[in-house]
């Protein structure tokens, strides 16, 4: 999940805010995602204050030539979920190909139910998705960010503002 956030934080245009800094300090993950060598930027659909969320489009370079295109979400809680129709179950972090299931209404609960546990705790939370789009694709909008798999969230300690 932290390397998809990485990945989206590393490769935004946009304002850099507390949470992408969090992330992009892990200095170890461009070295263990290949960056350089495995992934490059494609597109990038902008931050707005209506859609609450923003999305990258990066190929990921498999042995050498082949090219996998991936749409990385992150954004408010309730805007991401409203485009996820399935959720990774693993925890297979080195292969990035964890097994998916359906975001049913249980499932559902159980994502929101944990947020709420988080944000009682003073926490904000940002969920992250992505889908596979296809290496043809030339143009992506927002209408791509749907049928997302949520692969987590990051919970993080946002101060007040003056």
């Amino acid at each position: 999940m932290l390397a998809y956030a990485f990945l989206n934080s590393h490769y935004q245009t946009g304002l850099k805010n507390l949470l992408d800094r969090a992330v992009l300090a892990h200095v170890e993950l461009p070295v263990e995602l290949k960056l350089e060598q495995d992934w490059r930027k494609i597109d990038e659909i902008p931050f707005d204050f209506e859609r609450r969320r923003m999305s990258v489009v990066v190929a990921r370079i498999v042995d050498g030539h082949d090219e996998h295109h991936e749409l990385i979400c992150k954004g408010a809680l309730e805007e991401v979920l409203a485009c996820c129709s399935r959720v990774r179950t693993g925890t297979d972090a080195a292969s990035m190909g964890a097994p998916d299931a359906p975001l049913d209404a249980a499932m559902l609960e159980r994502v929101q139910q944990a947020a709420r546990a988080l944000n009682e705790d003073g926490l904000r939370v940002v969920a992250v998705a992505m889908k596979e789009l296809p290496p043809s694709q030339t143009v992506h909008v927002v209408a791509d960010e749907a049928g997302l798999t949520l692969v987590g969230y990051i919970a993080f300690f946002d101060p007040p503002k003056d």
